[in-house]
């Protein structure tokens, strides 16, 4: 059954820092496989200030001590250059799960993205500011059960998917809020997975996620950022960016002071 507490497991250690001010940048990324107990790979960063490290990644494969299962996984998180990765692929051997007498196997990982960002405004009045989440992946069960989730938050402002069927995966999240004058506030972004599978199926699931963050300020807006690299080197969207220049068109580009 595909749960939503299973997934975030990487992610729940960002907003818990960020939560109580220990730190308030912080890139993480995770894989894991369990029958029921777990095996992982993983890679993190976090600082109270700007980060030594502004990519963690993770890529290989997962061998249980059962032998009924083995999994694939691999995912990054760059702060840099806004952009997230999570994928996952699990196998359980042929055979009679009542003679092999074992619960079901799971399946999960995640790569979020935490910062705090301070707006110089020299503007009169309010002014809004978009976050945005671009989302690509798919999803392939094949025996399995499971899906994938993705959340972003901006100030107070939060927006979510959640994605549980066969396919291809395109969505865009997008937050957006007002402010008036300076101002200092959270992001952050994370994209999560999660498939259980039982022994004996013989079957193959996979899950990937890409995820492509983008800030939107208008002219007389900068923004400083706590890791010192949110957006440092922003990755274009592939095929968005005609579309994008119109939407921003008298908007203005992001401009960044690190």
């Amino acid at each position: 059954m595909y749960v939503k507490g299973l997934m975030g497991a990487c992610a729940a250690a960002v907003f818990g820092i960020a939560s109580n001010g220990v730190a308030a940048a912080s890139i993480s990324t995770q894989g894991c496989l369990g029958t029921p107990a777990f095996t992982c790979q993983s890679d993190s960063e976090f600082a109270n200030g700007p980060l030594g490290n502004t990519r963690v990644e993770h890529d290989g494969s997962l061998f249980p001590t059962s032998g009924e299962y083995t999994a694939d996984v691999s995912g990054h998180a760059d702060i840099a250059a806004g952009t997230l990765r999570s994928a996952g692929q699990v196998d359980s051997s042929p055979g009679d799960p009542a003679s092999m007498g074992l619960d079901g196997g799971v399946i999960f990982g995640g790569s979020s993205i935490g910062d705090e960002l301070t707006l110089t405004s020299t503007l009169p009045g309010s002014y809004d500011v978009t976050l945005t989440l671009t989302v690509n992946g798919s999803i392939g069960l094949d025996g399995g059960d499971g899906g994938a989730f993705v959340y972003l938050s901006l100030d107070a402002g939060d927006d979510s998917g959640s994605y549980t069927s066969d396919g291809v995966i395109n969505d865009v999240l997008s937050v957006t809020q007002s402010f008036t004058g300076n101002a200092v506030f959270d992001i952050a972004a994370y994209i999560d997975y999660s498939v259980d599978m039982y022994p004996g199926d013989g079957a193959n699931s996979d899950i990937a996620l890409n995820g492509v963050l983008q800030l939107v300020l208008p002219e007389g807006v900068t923004f400083e950022s706590e890791s010192g690299a949110f957006l440092a080197t922003p990755v274009p969207l592939p095929g968005m960016l005609p579309a994008l220049a119109i939407a921003l068109a008298g908007v203005g580009v992001v401009r960044r002071r690190l």
